[in-house]
């Protein structure tokens, strides 16, 4: 157990995605939690663990829609786990008919005993997911949750919405979609890529575990062999389902993997621990060579990956979505606006950023074009700021002029920051780069706040300013380079 919780809690991928916000963290906690408290259910009969389990699961669907993927692992697993248990059984004589009877009978009578148990667990579920997937009413006439309870003779249209129209757009966007429209040996390539930096130790020592335990004396352990299927299974399917090549998905087979990578480690301590009474120094020497191995990689892979290279373009764990440089000095004034008195205090210019149309969405700042933006709207609705947006000059003019005292930073793309340099006297602009290799975004900051950037240093890109991304990951602030943290 020490083990495990050792492994959740500094396993190199496990500690960088947790650290921003992507969605794979979460459902990966609420799947291994509702994981454990079915296991719990199996072991002990207590009823809550059932319905803890069922409302963890039912929370992970509301996340991210590869939650759906961890039952079809777990059956995988189970099925083949029972299969494996059956080789050391003899009461059926390969009679696969009578055992497969016998296991529908089990399974109705569970049914039929535990009936106000499972409707309880139903409702949990439902309410849920209604809660988290019911629409909001983003327009006036249009359907939402609070109107339902305003109005319950909506209910009905809000129930289907949230349960039999997500699911339709579930299979429409990412089980028949374009998803799965891409060669599957470059993706599976950078998955097992992206597991050897942020967990080969755990990849090794789960095989470890999973031998150990399938053949050791007394047959092997059910949830030993689950745990391992399990994350066997993900590294297989991920790699399919995935539109993009997303290193974060791994964190889905590395929570399943720690499983049996628990029982591994706690193998070579066991291991360590009998040579050294016998004195036999072989294997002792062995044994502790292993474990110094484990946790040397383990420590030096969160001290590269995730802590002084998190940003690096030479750091696989890195994604092309994350910004190449430390934008945390821009976000500090971001904060420092959103507590003084006036505003707006931010504004975003120009079409890439602004949505002109009306919101549609009951998202802060609905003016934005949201995925365009990110990260930023996460820090802006961090910081509290009032953000104003520009769809062109004339209108940035306008709102410059109607506001209560100049905004702290004006945000534009690099490509059409020229376009209001000569509207923005009194700011200094500082370039950045959203992504790891593209998307140059000016930070106009207002004179007030300019003392909060940091000086930029003398060194200068390789390749001089036209250069927007470098091997160390260099974000741009005018010409000069400020490295990424």
């Amino acid at each position: 157990v020490a083990a495990l919780a050792g492994f959740l809690a500094f396993n190199p991928a496990l500690l960088y995605y947790s650290r921003f916000m992507r969605g794979d963290p979460l459902v990966a906690a609420f799947c291994f939690a509702a994981f454990a408290m079915f296991v719990a259910t199996v072991d002990t009969g207590r009823r809550r663990w059932f319905l803890g389990g069922v409302a963890a699961f039912a929370l992970a669907l509301t996340v991210k829609e590869n939650a759906v993927l961890y039952p079809v692992c777990w059956l995988g697993a189970a099925a083949l786990a029972v299969d494996h248990g059956l080789l050391h059984d003899r009461e059926y004589d390969g009679e696969w008919l009578v055992l497969a009877g016998g296991y529908v009978r089990r399974t109705a009578g569970l049914v039929r005993r535990h009936l106000a148990v499972l409707a309880v667990a139903a409702v949990e579920f439902l309410a849920i997911l209604v809660f988290f997937y019911a629409p909001r009413a983003g327009t006036a006439d249009g359907p939402g949750l609070w109107k339902a309870i305003e109005d319950p003779g909506l209910a009905p249209e809000i129930l289907w919405l949230s349960t039999g129209g997500a699911w339709a757009d579930l299979w429409g966007s990412w089980i028949r979609g374009s998803h799965q429209d891409h060669s599957y040996i470059p993706f599976m390539g950078d998955f097992l890529q992206t597991m050897g930096h942020g967990a080969l130790a755990l990849s090794l020592l789960a095989i470890l575990g999973f031998v150990a335990d399938r053949y050791r004396r007394g047959g092997p352990t059910t949830v030993v062999q689950v745990g391992f299927y399990w994350g066997f299974f993900s590294v297989l399917g991920y790699p399919l389902v995935t539109d993009i090549k997303a290193p974060w998905a791994t964190v889905n087979a590395v929570v399943a993997l720690a499983i049996p990578a628990a029982v591994g480690f706690a193998r070579l301590v066991r291991w360590g621990s009998e040579a050294a009474e016998t004195a036999d120094h072989t294997t002792l020497a062995f044994a502790v060579f292993a474990l110094v191995v484990v946790v040397g990689q383990v420590g030096a892979a969160n001290v590269g990956a995730v802590y002084t290279n998190p940003q690096t373009d030479g750091n696989h764990l890195v994604q092309y979505a994350q910004p190449a440089g430390d934008i945390r000095p821009v976000m500090d004034v971001f904060d420092e606006a959103g507590v003084a008195p006036g505003g707006p205090d931010v504004v975003f210019y120009g079409e890439y950023f602004v949505d002109g149309g009306p919101p549609t969405v009951p998202r802060k700042p609905g003016c934005l074009r949201w995925f365009n933006a990110l990260p930023l709207p996460w820090y802006v609705a961090e910081s509290d700021v009032e953000v104003q947006c520009a769809e062109n000059a004339t209108a940035l003019d306008t709102t410059l002029a109607a506001a209560d005292s100049p905004p702290a930073v004006v945000v534009a793309r690099e490509s059409v920051a020229a376009n209001v340099s000569d509207s923005l006297p009194g700011y200094e602009p500082h370039t950045y780069l959203l992504r790891v290799r593209d998307t140059p975004t000016t930070f106009f900051v207002h004179e007030d706040y300019a003392d909060r950037i940091p000086e930029e240093p003398d060194e200068l890109p390789v390749e001089g300013p036209t250069r927007r991304i470098g091997t160390e990951g260099h974000a741009y602030s005018g010409s000069r380079a400020i490295h990424g943290r």
